[in-house]
């Protein structure tokens, strides 16, 4: 249970356990190399951390993740992102309530500013599912972004993992989603619309040992990192420390 679990961790996946309850965490240590893939909008390459941790029960599944960008002076903390997701089902068909919550905060400029990343609340359903010796889960959600001027909007996300020959495994997020222009504040005031963005995180591990593993994360982004309109393409190597 626990080796299918670690895997279902690195997917996101809300699903719930099935039977008894499991859990699993990691912490993960990244080098990232967007600098030198996007020198434009990104001064240095900067390690980052990742922590995951997940528990599932008959009922749903509980997932906590938070990532920590380590591009300050002399490297340190520079931002922090929280990911909080919850999944309920109290009924036979294999849909769950899918509840929701991100946020953080960022500096620039050596600490002497800084800046929020908006708080977002999601209510929605997901739908796990087996494929072929793999498994994920889809969920569709209502978002509500609490910028100056809130934004309402539909999310769509959907997980995937597999193990391959015992060491290897491979899991894949992507989510889409839409948000106000004009956020309510004076950088955004002569703005409308919707604004469409998307993120594909694609994580690759190798088990070099019990509980250690190596490998990369590739992030594939439009409009999440940059608002100009790019496809943008940041890959990582780092380890990763399941317990």
């Amino acid at each position: 249970m626990r080796k299918r679990c670690i895997p279902a961790l690195v997917c996101g996946l809300v699903a719930g356990a099935g039977g008894h309850a499991a859990r699993a965490q990691e912490l993960q240590l990244h080098y990232d190399w967007r600098h030198a893939v996007d020198p434009r909008t990104n001064p240095a390459d900067f390690p980052a951390l990742t922590f995951k941790t997940f528990k599932g029960f008959d009922f749903g599944s509980f997932l906590l993740k938070m990532e920590g960008d380590l591009n300050g002076t002399r490297h340190n903390l520079s931002k922090l992102y929280v990911e909080i997701s919850q999944g309920l089902r109290f009924w036979k068909p294999a849909v769950y309530l899918h509840l929701e919550y991100t946020g953080g905060l960022g500096l620039f400029d050596g600490a002497t500013g800084g800046y929020y990343l908006d708080n977002a609340y999601l209510l929605g359903a997901a739908h796990p599912f087996p494929w072929q010796g793999s498994w994920g889960s889809v969920f569709l959600a209502y978002r509500y972004t609490n910028f100056q001027r809130p934004s309402r909007d539909p999310e769509l996300s959907l997980y995937w993992g597999k193990t391959f020959h015992g060491r290897w495994s491979f899991a894949s997020t992507a989510v889409a989603w839409t948000a106000n222009r004009n956020h309510g504040d004076a950088a955004t005031a002569q703005l409308d619309g919707k604004r469409f963005s998307s993120l594909i995180e694609n994580e690759v591990w190798y088990q070099a040992v019990p509980h250690l593993s190596c490998g990369s994360l590739i992030r594939v982004s439009y409009n999440v990192f940059t608002a100009d309109g790019r496809l943008l393409l940041y890959p990582t190597v780092g380890i990763r420390y399941s317990f």
